[in-house]
């Protein structure tokens, strides 16, 4: 059977208030074809039963209500029917064929979980992180020395705008460029990549990071191999790292399962305490609200005495779920603004330690910078105008640089290059 009409749904994206002011109560998917893994979006009225409930309930319908009524979820395969209607295609040959190779690799590379390797407890100084413009994405790179050596970790890792259709490949070498000239470096050597989820622009980059050897031998991967998203990409991306395992064990990556326990005294894990498996009702241990969004890991980094969280896209439902944020983020020096920026990064009800909150800006009120990475308008609601006003002056947009931004953790500026 073809695969002109299969799809991979990456995100549903409900309305919001901004958005409902531009485009009414429009649901919009992300969506990849399967046949040429091109991404593209989709913002049509998709559901005929969505506008009947919608009619029904002004503030529109939840992710889960999608998933009730319509059979499809973040995360499966998806093509419309002879009526236009999206419908869910978990069953076309091809899409069994690409889950069951995911659900394989992630078998296969579950088995190679090791701890994390904790970083000495020397003197460490000179901390700064690089946040690249590329485009509507994330990725992040810590660098910092130690006993005469430079260390290179990174956050997430895209380099692809999807919305754009553009590559922003040039910003990140150029971002390596200056780390090597400032260093004293000779190449690029990554010895962590912490990746918070498994959407799109997140992680685009990293199999052209294994393919140019960004990452060392031995490097940590810190990766959720529970969590089923098997897009022809990331399927690639599995299968580069597992195929690490067919030379020589010391060249091997070590997979780190990035779960609260699994947490150093360097990289803590706020969330998750167990691992997210997925969007489908049907999962053991669902995302909040259904949303891949949700699978997100929160990294609290603590280096010299100063800390910053990197939560990745994780949301109200996320958010509201997380029981080891405090203090950790009352104490931290620095926040990446989750979500791009959007309000659904940003809202929150539910404090663990009891106190009255409704956004995340309130959670981490004593930061010096806040980074916020994306672009702006790449979809309706981002930036929210309520992100840009909670932060205010401490906001740094990553967009603003021509190729990235440099903080230093010990004076907190931020330099564009």
């Amino acid at each position: 059977m073809h695969s002109e009409n299969l799809y991979f749904l990456h995100e549903i994206i409900t309305p919001t208030e901004e958005s409902r002011e531009v485009y009414g109560n429009v649901y919009q998917l992300a969506l990849t074809r399967v046949e040429n893994d091109d991404i593209y979006s989709d913002s049509n009225n998709l559901f005929a039963l969505s506008e009947h409930i919608h009619s029904e309930n002004d503030a529109g319908i939840s992710v889960d209500s999608f998933q009730k009524y319509t059979g499809i979820y973040e995360g499966c395969f998806v093509s419309k029917n002879e009526s236009g209607i999206w419908v869910n295609a978990n069953r076309h040959p091809i899409a069994k064929s690409l889950i069951l190779k995911s659900n394989n690799l992630r078998g296969k590379l579950k088995k190679y979980v090791v701890p994390p390797v904790r970083t000495r407890d020397d003197t460490i100084f000179d901390v700064c992180t690089y946040h690249v413009n590329i485009g509507h994405g994330n990725t992040s790179l810590i660098v910092f020395k130690q006993c005469g050596e430079c260390h290179i970790w990174m956050i997430d890792c895209s380099c692809y705008d999807y919305i754009l259709h553009k590559n922003f490949i040039k910003n990140l070498n150029e971002c390596f460029l200056y780390i090597m000239d400032k260093y004293g470096l000779s190449k690029i050597s990554i010895e962590k990549l912490l990746i918070t989820h498994m959407h799109f622009d997140h992680v685009s980059a990293v199999e052209r990071m294994i393919d140019e050897g960004k990452l060392e031998d031995g490097a940590e991967i810190w990766i959720n191999t529970s969590c089923t998203s098997p897009s022809k990409a990331n399927i690639r991306i599995l299968d580069k790292i597992h195929k690490s395992y067919g030379g020589c064990r010391k060249s091997c990556y070590r997979i780190v399962e990035p779960i609260v326990m699994n947490g150093t005294d360097k990289i803590e894990v706020l969330y998750p305490e167990v691992s997210v498996t997925g969007t489908n009702m049907a999962t053991d241990f669902r995302a909040p609200g259904g949303r891949f969004n949700n699978s997100s890991v929160v990294y609290d980094i603590h280096l010299e005495d100063k800390s910053m969280v990197f939560p990745g896209d994780i949301e109200k439902d996320g958010w509201d779920v997380i029981s080891s944020c405090f203090p950790n983020m009352n104490k931290a020096t620095y926040y990446c603004v989750s979500h791009h920026g959007s309000i659904t990064g940003h809202i929150r009800s539910k404090c663990s330690h009891g106190l009255e909150i409704n956004n995340v800006s309130m959670c981490c009120g004593f930061i010096r910078k806040a980074i916020l990475m994306g672009r702006r308008n790449a979809y309706p609601g981002i930036y929210s105008q309520n992100v840009l006003d909670d932060f205010a002056d401490k906001l740094c947009i990553v967009e603003n640089a021509e190729h990235f931004v440099e903080l230093d953790w010990y004076t907190g500026k931020c330099s564009f290059y």
